[in-house]
């Protein structure tokens, strides 16, 4: 990395190490231009360590991973991001202006919709999502194109922070080109934070990757036991006595020829006298495969934070599972517990390319997803049960004020009385004046 000096008002070149380069950058003295191209010589970084295009392969070619993804990025797509209001330090109204048109056309023919997809696929294959804002418009980068450029060594140094990131469009790798980005141009969203690193993301099927690799090969012995006729192995075993050498090789090849492969399934079987079969290994049933691969799937749509049930999964199709008292405790652990997290990092992660009003912040709307139509009901009915509890504690004679935070908060110990008793709300020792005659 170079950096350039004025001396007498003529450019002289000088060599930053990497230590000098990003106590440079961090300190404020200097901001590299958004897509400033420079070659790396080194130097410390997180990156993604695992294999992007391998996870990608994955995604389109098991079934069940396909699964968990798809029904993520559904619901996730259906956000909205708003500013929310803050009133003394508490969540208040939603609103939105000309400002976020950012977040609703990211780039030319993509919506909010297209935006947040593409955020959960790199994040659940990456374990982050890296995007650049140049004017008004975002560009997504791959995440094993990124690296978090440190002011430190974590192993070493007491105090690291974030220097900036590096985007190599041709891959990472030592001499090769790549630009370099301020901290403050760059979404960075790591919804699930690796145990090994310090700001870098971990993607969830990394924890799965044994329980993918049993099921493939689950699905590999399926697929070898019908192309073998659908029967199990078998040894055929002959005296040494009956047949020479060449008949034996000469009876193995017409055996298989005749009773191996799929287009030789049920034919009867005729040996040579002598010969004996033996069936070693077992069928399908014998290895209770159903069940073995009905745990592997399970194990996967737990780390995706995805209910079983949700996916119709053989685990869930059975007893008390299809109750809908169920289904419904499911799909509100799936909603609270997996995505309205995911919905509160995604925008804290956005704000920063947003111009946040003063007393506001960045939030989602999630009114209008389908998915949370039962939970929009359930609030109902609490905010009616709220509603009856005001109107009981006033009628009690407590100041209305007082009755609406405490209420709100949860907390009776805020509730204030007025004096007054009783439904007329008169002060003790009054006398109920007769009406007057009309």
């Amino acid at each position: 990395m170079a950096r350039l000096t004025l001396r007498n008002r003529r450019p002289t070149e000088e060599r930053y190490s990497w230590n000098e380069y990003t106590e440079w950058v961090t300190s404020g003295a200097f901001r590299f231009p958004t897509g400033m191209a420079t070659t790396y010589n080194g130097g410390k970084g997180e990156a993604f360590t695992e294999d992007f295009a391998g996870y990608a392969h994955i995604a389109k070619s098991h079934g069940i991973v396909a699964a968990c993804l798809a029904i993520r990025a559904s619901v996730f797509a259906e956000v909205r991001f708003r500013y929310q209001q803050m009133a003394q330090g508490k969540p208040a109204n939603l609103f939105g202006d000309a400002t976020l048109d950012i977040l609703e056309r990211p780039w030319p023919n993509g919506g909010t919709g297209e935006l947040a997809a593409r955020m959960i696929q790199d994040a659940d294959l990456g374990g982050q999502f890296y995007a650049v804002r140049k004017g008004n418009r975002l560009y997504r980068r791959r995440p094993d194109k990124m690296v978090i450029a440190l002011t430190g060594e974590p192993d070493v140094d007491e105090y690291v922070d974030v220097a900036g990131y590096l985007y190599y469009p041709a891959g990472i790798r030592p001499g090769g080109q790549f630009y370099v980005y301020d901290v403050a141009s760059v979404v960075h969203w790591s919804p699930l934070p690796d145990p090994e690193a310090e700001y870098r993301g971990m993607s969830w099927i990394t924890p799965v990757l044994r329980e993918i690799r049993t099921d493939r090969a689950a699905a590999q012995y399926k697929q070898d036991y019908f192309d073998n006729a659908a029967s199990p192995n078998m040894v055929v075993k002959t005296p040494e006595s009956v047949m020479t050498r060449e008949q034996f090789d000469e009876f193995v090849e017409r055996l298989r020829r005749e009773h191996a492969g799929p287009g030789n399934r049920h034919k009867q079987l005729f040996l040579a006298p002598g010969s004996d079969v033996e069936v070693i290994g077992a069928n399908l049933q014998d290895l209770d495969l159903s069940n073995s691969v009905g745990r592997d799937e399970a194990r996967i749509a737990s780390a995706a934070g995805v209910p079983a049930v949700l996916l119709g999964l053989k685990e869930s199709m059975q007893g008390s599972s299809l109750n809908a008292g169920n289904y419904g405790q499911s799909r509100r652990r799936f909603a609270d517990g997996t995505m309205k997290p995911l919905y509160r990092s995604a925008a804290a992660a956005l704000e920063k390319i947003v111009p946040t009003p003063a007393g506001t912040r960045l939030w989602y709307d999630d009114t209008q997803v389908a998915f949370f139509r039962e939970d929009r009901k359930d609030a109902a009915e609490i905010q009616q049960i709220k509603a009856a509890s005001i109107r009981q504690l006033v009628d009690a004679g407590y100041d209305p004020p007082t009755v609406v935070e405490a209420v709100d908060n949860e907390d009776m110990a805020r509730l204030q009385h007025s004096g007054l008793y009783s439904v007329q709300l008169q002060p003790p020792g009054t006398e109920q004046q007769p009406a007057p005659v009309p």
